[in-house]
């Protein structure tokens, strides 16, 4: 009974231990899957970490994990991302693309902080520049309101003075019309007065005109004795050269080659330089014409050196085939080497070649004389030796009574000028005083 009861019992003890071994086979297996399963998910956790921390990563994690307190190190990441978000671009939900593409547009290398310094910088600099240029203004506008003020002070000025102005107009426009009043009466009294001048004129050139008749009419009687007396003493006179056709000189020498000819008058015989003298093959041919012209001189020559008793001569002229030789006569109308001649010089002249004979080309012909040593005579007198006459002064038709004054005084004056033109070539004839005209002097000066 006790053989069977432990026999039974170890049965048991073996069947319990086989149970046993059983269990924990299975337990075993259960563990093993479960590790299995859980190594599986620690890998897959740890491969997910990774995704958001790698380990050489995780020292930075848990210092961020020790600054972050009660918050997740995710948690504490995203809100300081978010504020930096907020305080770089003014949003939270800007993304660091977004961010960079505006960084990008800046263009520049410099670190955001580093050029956000620089801004506030420049900022400064501007404001500072904005508060010196605001007070250069503030100067600007109270220089300016001065300026206004001294602006506003000259135009009251200038009011005044303009009406101080309008007033001496107005004070000058009724003193203009009181003085065109009493010009116009001026006016019409001168007209009055030039009418009576000019009435009287015609009266005295009548009165005039009437004892030059009866003088002309006592000329005519005493050249008729004249005449009666030259035929009684015909033959028993001679009859007198013109001075102006007297030979001055003559030719002593010519130099072909150089085109000079020396004459035989010289600072003894008051020649000058820069003198003319007409050439000459005969002292004989100076003499007019019916017409009363003189010929042309053959040749003419200008003294550009005076000795004593001789003058060196350079030919301006001279004809083909009739050159200047020794022993030609010379001859200048205003010159002679025993006297002074004195002339009297009146007309218009025309000196320049122009075409025009004026009054004032009268000057040169008597400065010409002079500088040959000639005297310039104002009046006929009875010692002249020549009356120079130039073209008679054209008058105009006379004008009309209500002319202006100035041109009925020029009438007047021109018609002066005709009157003393002819009176002196009349009285130049009547007296035998020897006429040259402007043509008759210029051919014996070979001009």
């Amino acid at each position: 009974m006790a053989s069977r009861s432990s026999g039974g019992g170890a049965i048991a003890f073996a069947v319990f231990l086989g149970v046993l071994w059983l269990v924990f086979f299975v337990l075993t297996l259960f563990f093993y899957g479960q590790v299995n399963g859980l190594k599986a998910q620690a890998t897959d956790a740890g491969d997910e970490l990774k995704q958001f921390v790698s380990a050489g990563e995780r020292d930075r994690a848990n210092v961020i994990k020790s600054v972050a307190s009660n918050e997740s190190v995710f948690g504490y990441m995203d809100d300081r991302l978010s504020r930096t978000m907020a305080m770089i671009s003014g949003s939270s939900n800007a993304t660091y693309e977004k961010i960079q593409e505006r960084i990008d547009r800046l263009d520049e290398d410099t670190p955001l902080l580093q050029l956000v310094e620089q801004q506030k910088l420049e900022i400064e600099r501007l404001n500072g520049l904005r508060d010196e240029i605001s007070q250069e203004l503030t100067g600007a506008v109270d220089s300016l309101n001065q300026q206004k003020a001294a602006v506003d002070q000259l135009r009251e000025q200038l009011g005044q003075q303009q009406s101080e102005m309008q007033a001496t107009i107005n004070e000058f426009e009724n003193g203009t019309r009181d003085y065109h009043s009493r010009l116009d009466q001026t006016e019409a009294s001168m007209n009055k007065r030039v009418e009576e001048v000019i009435a009287e004129r015609d009266t005295k050139v009548a009165e005039l005109q009437s004892e030059i008749s009866q003088k002309d009419e006592r000329v005519l009687v005493l050249e008729g004795q004249v005449q009666v007396l030259r035929g009684e003493n015909r033959g028993t006179s001679l009859l007198a050269i013109p001075e102006f056709s007297l030979v001055d000189g003559e030719v002593i020498s010519v130099n072909a080659s150089q085109r000079t000819a020396t004459i035989d008058r010289g600072r003894n015989s008051k020649v000058m330089l820069g003198m003319t003298f007409g050439i000459y093959s005969d002292g004989s041919a100076i003499k007019p014409n019916a017409a009363g012209q003189y010929p042309t001189p053959k040749g003419v020559l200008e003294v550009i050196r005076v000795d004593q008793s001789s003058s060196t001569c350079r030919i301006l002229r001279e004809t083909r085939g009739n050159p200047v030789v020794r022993g030609d006569a010379i001859a200048n109308p205003i010159y002679d080497p025993n006297k002074t001649y004195k002339m009297l010089v009146f007309g218009n002249f025309d000196t320049n070649g122009d075409g025009r004979p004026t009054p004032i080309e009268r000057d040169g012909v008597q400065t010409q004389i002079r500088s040959w040593g000639g005297l310039i005579a104002q009046e006929l007198v009875g010692d002249l030796d020549f009356l120079v006459l130039g073209s008679r002064p054209l008058l105009p038709p006379k004008p009309r009574s209500d002319a202006p004054v100035e041109v009925q005084l020029e009438w007047i004056r021109l018609s002066q000028e005709v009157d003393r033109y002819d009176e002196l070539q009349r009285r130049a004839e009547a007296t035998s005083i020897p006429i040259l005209n402007e043509n008759r002097l210029r051919t014996l000066l070979g001009l």
